[in-house]
């Protein structure tokens, strides 16, 4: 949705960008109930951590505009993929402590499940 947003057609942007807010605003309780999952104790203090790290989120638009100021609105906004990307690589490195229930292949052998 980002990349239709920034170099869609005319009329494409309208939507677009619309749902690349939905989809960053649905992957914060994803992201946050992944990390409280994978830590054993100390939640309360995880959490405070985490909120933090989302009002430094806050010095994003800055720089974006800052970028966009010198460069272009285009290229301040693909500064985006660098941190959509690092956000989708937390779900490859992220080892949850309980495994919640996932789609099987069809034939895949069900005796090693737990």
């Amino acid at each position: 949705m980002l990349s239709l947003a920034l170099f869609g057609p005319d009329k494409i942007p309208v939507i677009a960008f619309p749902l690349v807010g939905l989809f960053a605003s649905v992957m914060w309780p994803i992201l946050i109930s992944l990390a409280l999952n994978s830590v054993a104790e100390y939640h309360g203090s995880f959490t405070g951590i985490l909120g933090t790290a989302i009002m430094g989120g806050a010095v994003m638009p800055v720089i974006i505009g800052r970028i966009g100021d010198h460069l272009g609105l285009r290229n301040g906004l693909a500064l985006l993929y660098v941190t959509f990307g690092f956000i989708f690589s937390v779900g490859f490195w992220a080892r949850p402590l309980v495994n919640n229930a996932t789609l099987r292949l069809k034939g895949a052998d069900l005796s090693t499940a737990a």
